[in-house]
């Protein structure tokens, strides 16, 4: 099949929407995703660049920034163009947007992981450590976030070489998720390597990344009431909290479809 010279992967058709209830309750869910996405993450860069409103550590702030810059680009070419889609039913934006979407998804997902891992692990080593912590500045942070940013494009662009190389396993749309992926499982053509890499690429930047947030998590639990038990109520619960229920936000919403990642 083609919709707007995109490929449409026919076997996740028995996912596409039947019903027209379904159709307008996803439809409603993303019309209040996306604004208020935009205007949360907006109102964080906002408050802590213009008015430093927001009183934690600089390095934590660093990370916080980055990761909502990270979801911003998330909602602008994931959750905008499924809105679209789900809309029309079909993908219309083009093959350069399909590629660019499914590039820039699977960057922005990878890296706020790894964001919200920083900022648990950070918070750990704050609450443990909090006289050597003082030292650290909002340029160490942002350096540590933008080396992420560096380490999952690079780590990506081999891919995105053989994709362009071989241009034999395209970007397909798919009815499962209403947006572009590539389906590895059925790429035969492409070089057996890319297979393995980016088996490997899954494993080392996602599942791995994942596991140490959880970790960095119950460390900090444990290390912040040990932390409380010392200094009785000189421990500043706010951020601990923040960090703990950033985590939880992201396990909650993330691992359903890592676990299909994982599988695959």
């Amino acid at each position: 099949k083609l919709c707007w010279h995109i490929m449409v992967d026919t076997k996740w058709d028995d996912y596409r929407i039947q019903t027209s209830w379904e159709r307008v309750m996803l439809i409603s869910w993303s019309s209040m995703v996306i604004p208020v996405s935009l205007l949360g993450h907006g109102t964080v860069l906002l408050a802590t660049t213009k008015y430093k409103a927001i009183k934690l550590h600089k390095m934590i702030i660093a990370a916080m920034q980055h990761m909502a810059v990270a979801d911003i680009l998330q909602t602008l070419f994931k959750i905008s163009p499924i809105y679209l889609t789900l809309i029309t039913d079909q993908w219309f934006l083009g093959k350069a947007l399909c590629t660019t979407s499914e590039i820039i998804t699977w960057i922005t997902a990878i890296l706020t992981i790894m964001f919200t891992g920083v900022m648990a692990t950070l918070k750990t080593v704050i609450v443990k450590y909090p006289l050597k912590s003082r030292m650290w500045t909002f340029r160490l942070g942002h350096l540590i976030c933008a080396g992420l940013w560096v380490l999952v494009v690079a780590c990506y662009v081999p891919l995105i070489v053989a994709f362009s190389v071989y241009d034999n396993a395209p970007s397909y749309f798919s009815y499962w998720t209403y947006s572009c992926t590539h389906d590895m499982g059925n790429t035969t053509k492409l070089p057996s390597w890319t297979k393995v890499y980016f088996t490997c690429y899954t494993n080392v930047l996602v599942i791995l990344p994942f596991a140490m947030t959880v970790i960095s998590s119950v460390t900090l639990m444990v290390v912040a009431r040990q932390a409380a038990v010392r200094h009785c109520t000189s421990l500043k619960w706010e951020g601990v909290v923040t960090v703990l229920l950033t985590v939880g936000v992201l396990l909650v919403s993330n691992t359903p479809a890592g676990a299909v990642v994982g599988i695959q």
